[in-house]
């Protein structure tokens, strides 16, 4: 069962970081984006396997 309550917790930092995002390219760029935009453009950015690289399993 771990390794469900480790997912949730994954998922939890992976929309904070999702949020920061959002807020950050809103100040970088003065425009808002809804969520959907803020995830394809972090998914672009390879932020999502940059994040995976930092937080996930390391076998």
């Amino acid at each position: 069962m771990g390794n469900i309550e480790e997912f949730k917790k994954f998922m939890k930092l992976q929309i904070l970081f999702l949020k920061i995002y959002k807020f950050y390219i809103r100040l970088k760029c003065r425009k808002r984006i809804n969520d959907t935009e803020a995830l394809q453009l972090w998914i672009k950015n390879g932020c999502a396997s940059l994040f995976r690289r930092i937080f996930g399993r390391k076998s």
